[in-house]
């Protein structure tokens, strides 16, 4: 038997597990360049079924506090007659997950709804529509008689105590029109009441155009603004967990050190990239026959959810010479469109002078297979290479630094010159002739930022101060005086100067901290000799 770290109810706790048979031969989908057919991850791994659906679970739902919420908000501001609701949040972030649990709340108190799914039906179809899931079905009557149906039918519902709402999903996309529909509906109302309750759900977008001026009027009837906000890393870890267990995972599985950081950033808090996310996970653990979720594995499975863009599938097929050709077409159209062609020359007749010499191929400098082999040996990192050498080819230096927190490993720095590296570290000439080392700071910063305290920022204070650049109260907290200090630093160092301790500015601290040390320790003897 083995012991597994299981989250369950936000407590971590150990959980005894049988460890796994070897799957059968794996067959049909491709994924993390093995074949995987089917649901055979679920047997691999042990659970009962998918727990990162794309559709929302309905049997299996987690409880996000806020949205839970939410949904308590929205409940009230109904059930008070408030009126005019919004719910707005971008893609994937759960609107419609809080609209099917408001909607079951409002079933259980017996609260006459309508839901509009179609945004885009408008003027009389769109008041039939509310009609019809009202059940008031009058037929193809004009929009007068509509209205006067919809009026009568929350008449009644009011006088036998009952309440009514209107729900439109994808709300960002109702035209003017529509929306002044939804204005004409919100009039409806008794001396004192509101006769129907309003919620439009929707993207950012809602918001933007209910801002416009000929709308005003419509904002300043929101009783209740609801907004959806990405999930914190501290949720994004309960649901996993939560998630895991109610699929029978029972310590099954396990997230290494940095797996969970590289989760959020790729997910970005975003719920539906999380479990799209966190399946393809779930498929690399039965691919490389393990139960660890590491971040390595974390950045295969991001690197299988980016489409290709847009470039490489409209021009691969063309082949080097056809490309060539159509993009001149295309640039010749653009400069005659534009005035820059005299408009008695076509496109179709530019002549094409003949060569005077040919000139040499430009060549991008790459980097070779063994020369990054050899620089991560250096550093211990093979086991990354798939992930490093595309990111070390393309410069993505962002992406390199990204990674190597993750795995809560080296920072990786950049040299204008090679002779700047101190002690005799590895190095690895780079496509842009800069030159790269690994490196461990002696303290890491996870966050920077006015107000953010630490052992780490007193350690850079105490640094910047050993250097004559920062004079404030080392006090652990960051400060106007720190980001000056660390500002002026950077300027004198040839360094970008955004205030920003990243590891390069760190490094170079650490260097001069070095310089000025042995600088010290070589004039000593020369004191004393003078002295004696």
């Amino acid at each position: 038997m083995e012991t597994t770290a299981v989250k369950s109810g936000g407590e971590l706790r150990l959980a005894e597990t049988t460890p796994v048979q070897p799957a059968r031969e794996l067959a049909a989908d491709t994924l993390f360049g093995t074949k995987v057919e089917g649901d055979i991850y679920l047997t691999y791994l042990g659970l009962s079924h998918n727990p990162f659906p794309v559709v929302p679970d309905a049997r299996h739902f987690y409880r996000e506090p806020r949205a839970e919420s939410s949904v308590t908000e929205l409940l009230h501001a109904i059930l008070g007659r408030k009126g005019f609701m919004l719910l707005t949040g971008e893609v994937g972030l759960g609107k419609s997950t809080i609209t099917r649990r408001l909607l079951l709340a409002l079933q259980e108190r017996e609260i006459a709804s309508s839901l509009i799914l179609n945004s885009f039906t408008q003027g009389v179809e769109l008041l039939r529509a509310i009609n019809k899931d009202f059940g008031i079905d009058i037929g193809n009557a004009d929009f007068q008689s509509q209205l006067d149906a919809l009026n009568s039918f929350l008449l009644e519902q009011f006088w036998q105590g009952n309440n009514c709402v209107l729900v439109i999903d994808d709300a960002q996309n109702l035209s003017i029109e529509s929306l002044e529909l939804v204005r004409m509906l919100s009039n409806l109302e008794t001396e004192r009441e509101k006769l129907l309750q309003i919620l439009l759900v929707g993207q950012p977008e809602l918001e933007q155009n209910l801002q416009r001026t000929d709308l005003r009027q419509l904002m300043s009837r929101v009783a209740l603004h609801a907004r959806v906000l990405p999930w914190d890393r501290e949720t994004t870890e309960q649901y996993i967990y939560f998630k895991l267990n109610t699929a029978g995972c029972n310590g099954c599985i396990s997230m290494q050190p940095g797996a969970l950081r590289a989760i959020q950033r790729f997910s970005n808090g975003n719920p539906r990239r999380l479990n799209l996310l966190m399946e393809r996970c779930l498929y690399g653990l039965c691919a490389h026959r393990n139960r660890a979720i590491s971040p390595s594995l974390v950045w295969e499975a991001e690197k299988e959810l980016i489409p290709a863009t847009a470039g490489r599938r409209h021009w691969w097929f063309l082949g080097g010479a056809a490309a060539a050709l159509t993009a001149g077409a295309v640039i010749s159209l653009l400069l005659y469109n534009s005035g820059m062609l005299p408009s008695s020359v076509a496109p179709s007749a530019v002549a094409t002078p003949p060569p005077l010499a040919t000139a040499a191929p430009s060549v991008t400098p790459t980097l070779s297979d063994e020369a990054i082999q050899t620089f991560l040996a250096a550093y211990q990192l093979e086991e990354q290479t798939r992930l490093l050498a595309p990111l070390l080819r393309q410069n993505k230096f962002d992406r390199i630094q990204a990674l190597l927190a993750d795995l809560n490993t080296l920072q990786p720095v950049t040299l204008a010159q090679q002779e700047d590296a101190s002690d005799e570290a590895p190095l690895l000439q780079l496509p842009s002739g800069k030159w790269l080392l690994l490196w461990q700071a002696p303290y890491r910063l996870e966050a920077y930022h006015y107000g953010v305290n630490g052992e780490a920022v007193e350690l850079l204070q105490q640094d910047l101060a050993s250097l004559g650049y920062y004079d404030g109260t080392l006090d652990g907290v960051v400060g106007g005086k720190l980001m000056k200090a660390i500002y002026e630093f950077q300027r004198d160092n040839q360094l970008s100067p955004t205030g920003n301790p990243d590891s390069n500015t760190l490094y170079r601290i650490q260097h001069r901290i070095k310089q000025t040390l042995a600088a010290k320790a070589a004039k000593e003897p020369e004191d004393g000799r003078t002295g004696g």
